[in-house]
């Protein structure tokens, strides 16, 4: 194995994932390309999950902004109303991308070890929900934490942290092991992780955004719009996120099943 394989000292104990010199890139490509190989193979899955989980939340997501748009936000009843949806939307979207990350991984996890993948109600069953929902409290609550200094910050950590939930599904971590964990993994990788995760989730976000606007942000085009965002381009998007965390967790198995000492 080559230096740059171990970190650059060739020491075969050592974490690679604690020297600062280790370079072992995220496949950009490659991600890409087996996110739309999932995606076109698995098409009624992938999708079909992201209706059930996603969908209402983009349909509410979709009336809120039009409700916004109209004179009933000037209502104090219906204003107090919105506010308290708003927050249900937030707090459910929050959750809701969290679960479907780490449902969709379970599918992927399997697909890349050549083996069918578990009939949904019993990955339903079996994920860790409160930890996944630990999680994405957790990493929004940093990324919040870090918007209020300034927006670098605060998109670095969204970066780091992007991974947190399927480290949760694959690897049977707790919270904060994940979300430490997840920066480990990415901190090397950050740039990539920008061009696979982060700027996926921002053009995917700004594109709808512009599609609705165009349309004139009435209810049902705010519906569409979103609604069809959930099924179609935030499954794509939860895609490269789940294969990014998939590669970068079996780099490290690797990595550190090598550095195990043999008897």
């Amino acid at each position: 194995m080559s230096e740059a394989a171990t970190g650059g000292t060739g020491d075969p104990h050592e974490d690679p994932h604690e020297d600062s010199e280790y370079v072992d890139p995220l496949p950009v490509r490659g991600t890409f390309r087996e996110a739309v190989h999932t995606y076109r193979e698995h098409f009624g899955r992938v999708v079909g999950t992201a209706i059930l989980v996603l969908l209402p939340i983009e349909v509410l997501k979709g009336f809120l902004r039009a409700l916004e748009q109209s004179g009933y936000g000037k209502v104090a009843a219906a204003a107090i109303a919105i506010g308290g949806l708003t927050l249900l939307e937030t707090i459910v979207t929050t959750l809701s991308a969290a679960f479907y990350a780490g449902f969709m991984d379970r599918t992927v996890h399997a697909l890349r070890r050549g083996e069918e993948p578990a009939p949904i109600p019993q990955i339903a069953r079996e994920l860790p929900y409160w930890r996944m929902i630990g999680v994405a409290i957790v990493a929004a609550l940093m990324v919040v934490v870090g918007a209020i200094f300034l927006i670098i910050p605060g998109f670095i950590l969204f970066t780091l942290t992007a991974i947190a939930g399927p480290v949760v599904v694959i690897e049977d971590r707790g919270v904060f092991s994940a979300i430490k964990r997840s920066i480990t993994l990415t901190r090397h990788r950050f740039w990539r992780m920008t061009i696979v995760v982060s700027i996926p989730i921002i053009v995917e976000g700004a594109v709808l955004d512009w599609a609705a606007r165009a349309a004139g942000h009435g209810i049902w085009a705010e519906i569409l719009i979103h609604g069809l965002a959930a099924a179609f381009a935030l499954a794509f998007v939860m895609l490269l996120e789940v294969h990014a965390a998939q590669w970068l967790i079996e780099d490290a198995h690797e990595h550190e099943d090598e550095a195990v000492p043999t008897t």
